[in-house]
């Protein structure tokens, strides 16, 4: 008989999370600080309590950019897999198969070093108008229980720059330490027969190219002397006036390059330029 697959509630058992290891006291003065973060963010920020495996919270820029009802976004805790259920069947599916994947990767490391990763999906979400728009999510631990261990994961969701990926997933993991990435895939479900055939292992499920997310990424010239200039400390008006163009069009250039690079800040897209030579 074969095995049946593992599940990402599975593999997140093998946390053997105990409740006198959690505190939520402790959680609860964080989840303050989230919720400020959230206020000012144009990103949908949102944690999940790996423990009672639910959401634990979920800013109102689901509601704004997506269209959520704001009570129901306000009281994620009730909704059970309210988001999950707005992903793509088929994405889900392959989202599900990536967990598995990250997770065997975290648990053959280090316990120490099980924390020091983030991973970058971007994958097909139902906004409230019932249209699937691509979204890119960034997930990384949180909070640790006592013995250190991974309990409530925090992340951010965007609407994707690049609208034209009409099936699949996209995905990386980054060290948060060094920011390397070291792995990344594009992932579509097996019976589209595009990527992953039966035979293929984790490891080659894990390491499939993508230039969206490897270090094999290249930058237009306008957007090299965008990142020179924000190197140079000039802020996105001040470029806007220099370069002789909107400042509209230097906030999507600036998205596009942090998109890239899979950063999350300017001073990150910076290093990560000059460790590729970009600049």
């Amino acid at each position: 008989m074969k095995k049946p697959s593992p599940t990402p509630e599975h593999m997140w058992a093998r946390q053997h999370i105990s409740g006198c290891d959690v505190n939520y006291r402790l959680w609860s003065a964080k989840k303050k600080m989230l919720r400020q973060w959230s206020l000012w963010s144009p990103e949908c920020i949102f944690a999940v309590d790996v423990y009672r495996c639910r959401y634990d919270f979920a800013s109102d820029r689901f509601s704004d950019l997506l269209g959520y009802p704001l009570a129901w976004v306000r009281n994620i805790r009730k909704q059970g897999d309210f988001l999950e259920d707005q992903i793509h069947p088929e994405d889900r599916v392959c989202l599900a198969e990536l967990q598995v994947c990250h997770s065997e990767f975290i648990y053959s490391l280090d316990p120490r070093q099980r924390n020091e990763y983030t991973t970058h999906y971007q994958y097909r979400i139902r906004n409230a108008g019932g249209k699937y728009v691509s979204v890119i999510s960034r997930q990384w631990v949180i909070q640790q229980d006592r013995n250190g261990k991974a309990w409530m994961i925090g992340g951010s969701m965007d609407i994707a720059p690049d609208q034209s990926v009409e099936e699949g997933v996209r995905y990386a993991v980054r060290n948060l330490r060094t920011g390397h990435i070291v792995s990344s895939s594009a992932y579509v479900p097996v019976s589209h027969k595009t990527f992953f055939a039966d035979t293929h292992s984790t490891s080659d499920r894990l390491l499939m190219p993508d230039p969206l997310f490897t270090d094999d990424v290249s930058l237009t010239p306008r957007q090299i002397e965008i990142l020179r200039l924000i190197q140079c400390g000039l802020l996105s008006k001040e470029i806007a006036d220099q370069l002789n163009i909107s400042i509209y069009t230097v906030h999507n250039h600036r998205k596009n390059i942090l998109s890239k690079l899979g950063a999350d800040r300017a001073i990150e897209a910076i290093r990560f330029a000059r460790e590729r030579g970009l600049i």
